[in-house]
């Protein structure tokens, strides 16, 4: 008798399971404007994921990056501000918004690396930091980290932080057009600065943005996003993949393909035919 309750036990769970595993859900997981996400899983420290993306004025008085968190990745709550008011570094430029956040917990603390964008002006685009001791905020904005007149690179949006299995810290950025590309440099032990004295390496070529870089096993990959992002149906948005042996590169396709050529395709994610998803 025992064995066969705990065998309708077991079975009731795993129907239940299944059942859970079969429950659709809708896309998008969060119903506002919020592109460029980036996802921090703090679930040791608090059981949650947090995610942050680009300004967006979906939520009438948002302006700044928007804050979530969900336990699952399906279900998200909205937090408020991950800055509250914009730093006089940005809002001296009435034209410059926040882009493309990268949220990460470092030595103890959350830092926010993201972009100041200013549509069509590259010269004036760059990337901020700000650090925070909760992963909701509210953070301190520590101002720009890098831009064109400190690294040589225009168009310097689009950061992502990188700790390697050593403990050094890099920083990538990048994006399209003439003098930008794909590009990492060391940071100071902190994070918080570029490394004194370290020139920024150009990995990626100019018609690339979006750089998001992980480790497994001896491989570092570099992923980029090529095409144009913002054109409805049009757009042409694709995610490439590139490798290499060593965090600043070379990256290579697995045929030797270098990531800074312009006709570089290893593509690994595109729109689908029918347009369901456009511009990933």
């Amino acid at each position: 008798v025992a064995v066969a309750i705990l065998a309708a036990s077991c079975n009731g769970k795993k129907k239940a399971a299944l059942k859970a595993a079969e429950t659709p859900y809708e896309n998008p997981v969060i119903k506002h404007n919020c592109a460029d996400p980036t996802i921090l899983d703090n679930r040791e420290r608090d059981g949650y994921f947090y995610l942050a993306s680009t300004q967006t004025g979906g939520r009438g008085s948002l302006t700044n990056v928007p804050v979530y968190r969900s336990k699952d990745l399906l279900n998200w709550e909205f937090l408020g501000d991950a800055v509250k008011g914009k730093p006089e570094w940005i809002s001296r430029d009435r034209r410059a918004a926040f882009w493309a956040p990268d949220l990460n917990y470092v030595d103890g603390k959350y830092i926010l690396y993201y972009a100041k964008g200013v549509w069509g002006d590259g010269g004036r685009s760059a990337s901020g930091v700000a650090i925070s001791n909760s992963p909701a905020g509210p953070y301190t904005d520590l101002g720009m980290i890098v831009d064109s007149a400190s690294t040589g690179v225009r168009n310097s949006i689009d950061p992502n932080f990188f700790q390697d299995t050593d403990g050094k810290k890099y920083l990538f950025w990048g994006s399209l057009g003439p003098g930008s590309g794909i590009w990492g440099v060391q940071l100071s032990d902190d994070g918080l600065k570029v490394r004194e004295g370290f020139k920024p390496v150009y990995l990626g070529a100019t018609n690339m943005e979006g750089t998001y870089v992980h480790k497994r096993g001896d491989w570092y990959y570099i992923f980029t996003s090529k095409g144009s992002c913002c054109e409805g149906e049009r757009s042409t948005y694709r995610v490439l993949v590139a490798r290499s042996k060593n965090v600043l590169g070379p990256y290579t396709s697995p045929e030797g393909k270098p990531l800074t050529d312009d006709d570089y395709e290893y593509v690994i994610m595109h729109g689908s035919p029918d347009f369901t998803f456009v511009g990933p």
